[in-house]
């Protein structure tokens, strides 16, 4: 007993030597020729501050982050979390947001020093907010005690981590002692780091000049270009590749120099990366949208310290495709819709070419589109859902993009995830986002959800506006009720996903022929999409023939069924907005003859 009595005095005394007192000084002036601005203090000095890590057993500091964090921060936290626990031998340490009820706008948050918080990233608080000022423009990171808070801070997430290494280095006694007034910080942007040289030696952003991307590709070049100047205090210059080449450049997106062919050959439609060739950057992606992701990346990578000099063939590169590999695309074979034994389709109802006439002419013939694909038997918005209704016979479905935070195109109604997916048991775990809205979650992590039917979790993910146009062209037309128009252009993104695909025709049911003729312009040889275009032309220029109406709000005064379909037939609507195409398509199979396609 004595000898446990004992020990427990020696870890009481040893934990009482591991007191974290810290207090904002400034930072001392660089010494000549130092590669930074790197202060550690680790002489012994008296306390100005007596404020314990641990006291009676118990934690005096709760680890707060901020409310939005991203995956990675809150992965960064979770690290903290658990090694500085483990550090301090087991005691609990308290851990939370800084979300509050009477905080909701996000505003500053002050306290006096009674409160002790360990504060991790940008959060609300006053002290955080401080030290961001601090290193406003700057790379770097900083761990500091002020007004009893802990602040762990750096200008992005790898450098976050950074901090928070250097905080438990402190505390597990790698650096023996502390001073009470400590101000640890690094400021990386000095003379001779990565970005100052891309700076120095004149590197310019070139884009990619033609008619459809010129504005997109101008904007994300634009972007890049800014961080550069900000970092590196100097102008980066912008331009399009249809100026003459310099030795310099960052290339953007599929330009006409011959190294962007070493990346941009490689990338498929939702693939990104970037790469150095000899004394060029290639940054591109197999879209615009994706093009601005590789952007991105190449930001991220060049504050983290990732990409640590310019080492030709040195490269990034995200590959979609295994990460669809599971899908239905692959294996429609081996699909049975579940009403299988109880409908036969006719084969008219099938015909693409039936589809495209009827689509333009007026007549008995019901026309369909699935409303978010066939809801009766599947979840809303899944593969399964829209391949059931091309089964069916619909003429047209109904799809929801949404912009993920990595750029990607998926089929989600919501803005938010709650309604449709298990979201709620998945958030905030093994690094997956706090949040439930869409935007805040990459493809691969949106991957790990499982989608609602019925309320009832399924096995089905959410898929992506790839997948589907895949399943869908040549079988069935295609309504786009994208919910981010703000961040995509129909006539930009919609047509690179369908030109790549092979999928442009089926986009004329709700942009009637303006449209193709638009994307027609766009690419002039592509044959098939001509004949095409004059195929449709010819029908619409036929004597009463014009897009075919559609109608979702009479169904909901008249009723979605037989009755309804047929009152809003008479009344001119020739094709039903539906959320029953099982009955509706069941419904036209019985009582309607297709069209007679002219030669």
């Amino acid at each position: 007993m004595k000898k446990l009595l004992s020990t427990i005095l020696a870890i009481a005394m040893l934990l009482s030597l591991v007191l974290s007192l810290f207090a904002c000084r400034e930072t001392p002036e660089k010494p000549e020729n130092s590669e930074s601005e790197s202060v550690t203090d680790t002489e012994p000095v008296e306390s100005v501050f007596d404020v314990e890590l641990v006291k009676d057993g118990e934690s005096v500091f709760k680890i707060i982050r901020p409310d939005e964090a991203s995956a990675d921060l809150i992965t960064v936290t979770q690290t903290l979390h658990r090694d500085l626990m483990s550090t301090l031998g087991g005691t609990f340490i308290d851990f939370g947001s800084d979300w509050s009820m009477d905080n909701l706008d996000n505003e500053t948050v002050r306290s006096d020093e009674t409160v002790h918080e360990i504060l991790v990233g940008n959060t609300n608080r006053a002290e955080s907010k401080a030290v961001a000022q601090e290193f406003e423009g700057k790379l770097g990171y900083c761990v500091k005690y002020e007004n009893g808070k802990i602040i762990i801070w750096g200008s992005n997430v790898d450098l976050i981590s950074t901090a928070a290494t250097l905080f438990l280095s402190y505390i597990s006694g790698d650096i023996p002692s502390i001073k009470s007034d400590i101000f640890l910080s690094e400021n990386l942007l000095t003379d001779g780091t990565l970005i100052s040289d891309i700076v120095s030696m004149g590197y310019r952003v070139v884009y990619h000049n033609n008619l459809r991307t010129n504005t997109r590709m101008k904007a994300i070049s634009e972007h890049l270009a800014s961080a550069l100047s900000a970092y590196s205090l100097n102008k980066v210059e912008v331009t399009s590749d249809i100026n003459a080449e310099a030795e310099h450049e960052i290339l953007i997106g599929c330009t006409n120099r011959p190294e962007s062919a070493a990346l941009t050959e490689k990338l498929g439609i939702q693939d990104y990366g970037y790469k150095i060739v000899g004394k060029k950057i290639v940054i591109a992606g197999g879209s615009t949208l994706m093009t601005e992701t590789a952007v991105n990346k190449f930001i991220t990578d060049l504050e983290g310290g990732v990409i640590k000099e310019l080492v030709d063939g040195t490269e990034y590169f995200w590959d979609f495709e295994p990460l669809i590999a599971d899908s239905l695309i692959y294996n429609l074979d081996s699909f049975t819709p579940v009403w299988a034994s109880e409908h036969t389709t006719p084969e008219w109802m099938l015909d693409f070419e039936e589809k495209c006439y009827a689509i333009t002419t007026p007549g008995n013939r019901l026309g369909s589109l699935a409303h978010r694909s066939d809801t009766d038997n599947y979840p809303e918005n899944t593969l399964q859902g829209i391949y059931s209704a091309i089964l069916l016979g619909a003429d047209a479905v109904e799809m929801d993009p949404r912009l993920t935070k990595d750029n990607v195109l998926v089929l989600m109604h919501d803005a938010t995830l709650t309604r449709t997916t298990n979201v709620n048991e998945m958030k905030g775990k093994n690094g997956l986002p706090n949040s439930v809205n869409i935007a805040d979650w990459t493809f691969e992590q949106l991957q790990k959800l499982r989608i609602k039917h019925n309320g009832k979790v399924t096995n089905y993910r959410i898929p992506t506006v790839y997948e589907a146009l895949t399943l869908m062209k040549d079988r069935v037309f295609l309504h786009w009720d994208c919910k981010v128009t703000d961040k995509v252009e129909k006539n930009v993104d919609a047509f690179e996903i369908a030109d790549a695909i092979g999928a442009k025709s089926s986009f004329i049911f709700y942009w009637k022929l303006t449209t193709m003729k638009t994307w027609l312009e766009y690419d002039p040889t592509d044959a098939d999409f001509a004949a095409y275009v004059a195929k449709m032309t010819k029908y619409l220029n036929m004597p009463g023939h014009k897009i075919r109406s559609r109608d979702g709000a009479g169904i909901k005064e008249y009723g979605d069924n037989p009755t309804g379909w047929n009152i809003l037939h008479d009344k001119g609507v020739g094709t039903m907005f539906t959320d029953n195409i099982y009955a509706l398509c069941k419904y036209i199979a019985a009582n309607c003859e297709p069209f007679t396609v002219p030669e």
